[in-house]
Formats: structure tokens, sequence, C-alpha cells
């Protein structure tokens, strides 16, 4: 018991001697600190009013004449054509993404290998349509197909334009 009440005496001492007032030295820093903080925010400029401009070039065309936005009409060499009704299925993939992979010729008639990018490989002769842009194969050769293809204008009519696949050797593709 004895034990206990030295124990608990030196723990009275020991709390004791921490609340004392001899903490001068921090109480001086935290003062110093509270100072260094006071800033000085400058005094926010006064706006200005825009200075008026008066249009004087009224000899130049009119910027905000909305005829101005129109594009200048073009005349085009487009024809009036209307698409097939039903797609094959090759015209479901861009011309880049297709490759021409061999040939072959049978009775007279020749067709092209070409291999699409889920890694089929279909066999097109003259006639077939292949791309998105309505592609008519319009002939087979040993290294290339040439199209025929049509893409619509910005006035609702149809370009003929020729496009080609070239054969792709083995170190080609990808």
């Amino acid at each position: 018991m004895p034990r206990l009440h030295i124990g608990l005496a030196s723990a009275a001492l020991l709390l004791a001697s921490c609340g004392s007032e001899d903490h001068r030295d921090l109480k001086q820093f935290v003062a110093q600190s509270d100072e260094a903080l006071r800033g000085h925010v400058p005094v926010v400029a006064q706006v200005r009013a825009p200075e008026a401009l008066v249009y004087q070039a009224f000899n130049q065309p009119d910027p905000f004449n909305p005829n101005r936005m129109r594009p200048p009409q073009v005349h085009s060499d487009g024809v009036t054509w209307t698409p097939p009704g039903q797609r094959e299925s090759l015209e479901a993939y861009p011309l880049d993404a297709l490759h021409m992979i061999g040939s072959m010729q049978r009775d007279g008639k020749r067709w092209a290998l070409i291999k699409s990018p889920d890694n089929t490989v279909h066999r097109v002769a003259r006639g077939n349509r292949i791309g998105q842009n309505f592609g008519a194969v319009a002939l087979v050769t040993e290294s290339s197909i040439t199209l025929s293809e049509h893409v619509q204008d910005g006035s609702g009519l149809w370009i003929e334009r020729t496009a080609s696949l070239q054969l792709q050797e083995q170190g080609d593709l990808h």
C-alpha cells in the first residue's frame, strides 16, 4: 500500500509541475506568429467603361449580314441516283479497312479475295459492292480492284468517283 501512496504522490507532483506558468517562450512565439499572418490586400482597380466606337466602314461588306455566312453556290456535276435497296456484307466496312489478299480465275471469270476486319475472306467479282460509299466492283485484275463509288454532296446529288484496292503482300498485312 505504501507504494501506491508514493506513486500517487509522484503523479500529483508531476501534474503540478506541468501546470506552472513557465511557458513564456511559447506564448511569445504564438503572439509573434499571429502578427506575421496579417497581410495587406491591394485595392481593387476601378473598372473603366469601354471606349465607344462608331462603325464607319459603310463601303465594305456588312459583317452582320446573314447571307454572308452561306457558302457560295457551287454547281456540282452530281446526278440523281438512288442507292440499292439491299446492302452486301462488305458494305458494312470502310474501304480502308478491307484488304485484297489475292485473286483467282475460273472459266474466264476473275474473282478477288478480300479480307475483312473480322478476318473473314470474301470472294468478289465485277458487280459486287464493297465499302460504305456504295462501291460497285468495276474491274478485277491480278493485283487490284477498281470500284465505282457514289458519294452524296451537300446539295443532295450524288457524285461518282473511282477508287481502288491494291493487292496486299503477306508482309503488308497487320
